[in-house]
């Protein structure tokens, strides 16, 4: 693995676009406008497949700045 690599949380740490939705029962593309509309943390990317993701980290926040419980 080279360096670049290192940071990258495991897939179980990581949070899809999709859950992150059905635990603030919104729908995806209100993420992206949330994110867009700086309302969100700016999701990850997976390097390999360039797919979207949040960490347990963002989860805090993402319930603080959204004033919603997440359902898990």
């Amino acid at each position: 693995m080279d360096n670049k690599h290192k940071n990258i949380p495991p897939y179980k740490n990581r949070i899809s676009t999709q859950d992150l939705a059905e635990m603030l029962g919104v729908c995806k593309k209100t993420l992206y406008r949330w994110e867009a509309a700086k309302k969100l943390p700016q999701a990850l990317r997976d390097p390999m497949n360039n797919y979207r993701y949040y960490n347990t980290a963002d989860l805090k926040k993402i319930e603080k700045i959204t004033g919603r419980r997440l359902r898990q």
